[in-house]
């Protein structure tokens, strides 16, 4: 049986160098306009906070030359 190609999917995708911050895909037939854009700036800063919230801030004095 001939499988089916799921078409175009648009994801958006941020990281840092730690790894994925978030990951969403588009639903289908949707565009990106200004609105969506913003939503998932919004997203993705909820999701830095929560992040930095569990990562340790190095203070000056351990950072090594």
């Amino acid at each position: 049986m001939a499988q089916t190609s799921a078409g175009q999917v648009m994801a958006s995708v941020f990281w840092d160098d730690e790894g994925i911050l978030l990951m969403e895909s588009l639903k289908r037939g949707a565009t990106i306009d200004s609105e969506t854009y913003v939503q998932k700036l919004k997203m993705l800063k909820q999701q830095i906070r929560r992040v930095q919230t569990g990562r340790q801030i190095k203070s000056p004095s351990s950072i090594q030359p």
